[in-house]
């Protein structure tokens, strides 16, 4: 499976479509949640779906919604969403350590598109060197669920449809689908599982001791954290 990924450039574009259907379907329910509450908050039909066009981060997304619907000023807005998506910078380096030279910096940019928790999450788990094709397969199959679901979500049709708890339990269906990512990586490393069980923990003792910090910060320093111990204890020689 993993040689796909050095296969001409149309197979291995195929490979990461398939390879992104999980996010895909993820992505679609919490896309969902996203256009239904921007709907909900009286924005049109258009703005939730180039916010989705242009900006894949559920995280960032949701953040803008709640500071709109809050009478948030502009600035309170980029602020929050740059705290929230800080981690992105370090996904951002692990992928670019997996690319060859050979792509070049404006296909750099096209990768940093899909610079998402879960897209990265599947591309690190690749045994071979990643190919640009196969990034970019990855990304446009979980692109296609999240504009896709945001533009149902927005759609007063659609919404009327559905109940309201169901529409508001699509939103943890990007938790389970990252879980179901990341739990097979932790059974079959023991450094991951240390790291992952590591991060979580830092993550809730200063959810609980410092309140006062944002999520973006939280997760940058669990996450930076437990990689560096995780390094330490586990040198990959």
């Amino acid at each position: 499976m993993d040689a796909d990924l050095q296969s001409p450039r149309p197979l291995a574009f195929r490979k990461g479509l398939v390879d992104a259907l999980p996010i895909f379907f993820g992505y679609l329910a919490v896309g969902f949640a996203f256009g239904f509450k921007c709907s909900q908050n009286g924005h049109p039909f258009w703005s939730p779906a180039l916010m989705s066009m242009t900006h894949i981060s559920g995280t960032g997304q949701f953040a803008v919604a709640d500071q709109l619907e809050k009478g948030g000023t502009y600035f309170a807005v980029v602020l929050a969403v740059l705290a929230l998506n800080l981690r992105y910078v370090l996904m951002a380096l692990a992928v670019a350590q997996r690319l060859p030279a050979s792509v070049g910096f404006l296909r750099r940019l096209a990768v940093a598109m899909g610079d998402t928790d879960e897209i990265v999450g599947v591309a690190v788990k690749q045994t071979k060197p990643l190919t640009f094709s196969y990034y970019m397969g990855l990304t446009a199959c979980s692109w296609t669920g999240w504009v896709g679901g945001t533009l149902l979500g927005a759609w007063d049709v659609t919404r009327d449809l559905m109940s309201v708890p169901l529409q508001k339990s699509l939103g943890l269906a990007l938790y389970a689908m990252f879980l179901a990512i990341i739990v097979p990586e932790t059974r079959r490393s023991r450094p991951v599982l240390f790291c992952v069980v590591l991060a979580a923990a830092l993550s809730v003792g200063m959810r609980l001791g410092l309140s006062g910090l944002s999520a973006g910060w939280v997760t940058l320093i669990a996450g930076v954290g437990s990689a560096v111990v995780a390094a330490l204890l586990f040198p990959k020689r």
